[in-house]
Order: structure tokens, then sequence, then C-alpha cells
């Protein structure tokens, strides 16, 4: 509905109409609280306490060796009571030598995950130091490290087992067989592939962690290098249990500790070992085949 007003301002003239001033007026003043949109308790926040930061454990000059033995003593106590176990209740005997030698491999492996892999990373995500144990995929670079590697390891056999002989160590000399020896490596091809994915696979994921992620890497944060590549290369040599290549066994672990210093990771050096593993299982069948 059209007011009166607005009615008599269209009935004047257009001329009349731009003469018409339009006056805004402020309304009213009003008295008003003043609006906050948070409550006082916001406006007024207490200083916060300062807060020490958490200081990060260390691994410790002495617990870190500390360690080191008791996990390589305990992993050789639990791997030979498992084969003292198995020959006490004559299973060899029940199940044969094939199947026997695949029960004591698997609690062996078992064994030694668990002591040389699992704890080891348990420890170290404790101290964060998980970057010990780093895995990567490879590059070209260290690929061309591995081959370097294993020049050396070749190297170092060869010029072992040739000088061996003038030494007069007769402890190291390997032991002739007789001409008349049946000696096969291996019964059948899938205790090939057992053995094979044991040296392969396993073995280098495992003594990798152990030996140059958590030994070497572990002690060289509270020791010296030195120190911890001569020890960590010294308990790899001596845990394969083998006199006659305790010494270039030593050289070897010498050589993959190095690559895990150059590479600051542990797929350089497990594939080095991979190799030479994988190496090792063809002469032995090539050596004294497969029954």
């Amino acid at each position: 509905m059209i007011s009166q007003d607005a009615l008599d301002l269209m009935a004047r003239p257009a001329e009349q109409q731009s003469t018409i001033k339009l006056v805004a007026q402020p309304a009213p003043q009003t008295a008003s609280a003043s609006v906050s949109f948070a409550p006082s308790a916001w406006l007024e926040l207490p200083e916060p306490d300062l807060v020490e930061p958490i200081p990060k454990r260390t691994l410790g000059r002495i617990r870190m060796p500390v360690r080191v033995i008791f996990l390589t003593v305990l992993t050789l106590a639990l791997a030979a009571g498992w084969a003292v176990l198995l020959n006490r209740t004559s299973l060899d005997e029940e199940l044969g030598w094939e199947w026997w030698f695949v029960v004591v491999l698997a609690g062996v492996t078992l064994v030694i995950v668990v002591c040389w892999i699992v704890l080891p990373r348990w420890i170290l995500r404790r101290h964060q130091a998980s970057a010990l144990v780093a895995w990567r995929r490879p590059t070209r670079q260290d690929v061309n490290w591995v081959c370097a590697a294993l020049a050396v390891m070749v190297g170092v056999w060869l010029v072992y087992w040739e000088i061996v002989p003038w030494t007069g160590w007769d402890w190291a000399l390997p032991v002739p067989l007789p001409d008349d020896a049946n000696v096969v490596a291996f019964v059948s091809w899938w205790h090939v592939a057992i053995f094979a994915a044991s040296a392969v696979i396993v073995a280098p994921i495992v003594e990798e962690t152990f030996f140059r992620g958590f030994m070497l890497g572990g002690l060289n944060r509270v020791w010296w290098l030195l120190p911890s590549l001569l020890l960590s290369a010294a308990l790899f040599s001596a845990v394969h249990f083998n006199l006659r290549v305790i010494i270039p066994f030593a050289v070897f672990g010498l050589v993959l500790g190095a690559l895990y210093l150059r590479t600051k990771h542990l797929t350089a050096p497990a594939l080095a070992h991979a190799c030479w593993n994988l190496g090792a299982t063809a002469m032995l069948i090539m050596e004294y085949g497969v029954g």
C-alpha cells in the first residue's frame, strides 16, 4: 500500500523532484553494553610455564658394549641349546637328516631374527637412534660401492689362500678329502633352495642389521670409530665358528663396515654380503654337487 507522501511526490513536476534533498538522520544513541566475542577468561590467559625439554637418551659408553656382548652370547646360547635339545629327543633319527637340518635351521633363524633384529631395533628406537638400521632403495652409486667391496673381498680371499701354505699355519689349511670320498654338499635341489634362501636372503639382512647397524653404528656413537669397527669385524668373524676362515672373514667385516659408514645405510653392505654368499653357494654346488 503506497503512502500519501509518496503519491504527492510522484504528482509533482520533474523539475521540482530534482530539487528534493534527502537528509539522513542518525539514529538516536542508546546506552548498550560492550559486545565481546570471547569469554572474559580467554582475554586474560596465564603465562605458560617454562617446560624443560626431555633430555635425549644416550646409548651409554658402558651400556652399549654390554648390550652387544649380551645379545651375542644370548643368541649363541639359544641356538646351541636348540640343537642340543633336538639331539636329545632323537628327532634326527625319526625325521631323517634332511628334515632334521630344516628343523635346526628354522629354530636358529627364529633365534637370530629375535635377538639380532627385533631386540636391537627396539633398543635403538627407545634411544631415538633408529636411523642406524635404516634401509633404502639402492642407487647407482651404491652399486658401484658394492662392486668395489666385492672386488676387495675376492682379492683378499685369493691372496689369503696363496699365503697360508707358506706360513706353516696348519690350523688355517683346508682339510683334504680322500680320493674315494663320496661327499655332496646338498642331498637334493629343494635342500639347495632352503640353504640358498637362508644364506642369500636371511643371513645378510640379519647379520648386517646386528653387526653393522646395531653394533658398529651404536658403538660409533659412544666410542671412537676404529675400536668400534675392529670389534664389530672381530665378532662378525668369530660367530661363524670356522677357524680356517677367521682372518679373511674379519677382513670382510672391515670392508662391509667401511661400506656401511660410507653409504650411511644397510642396503649396500647387505647387497655385498648377499652376493658373496650366493657365490659361495654356487661354488659348493660346483665343487661337491647335489646328491
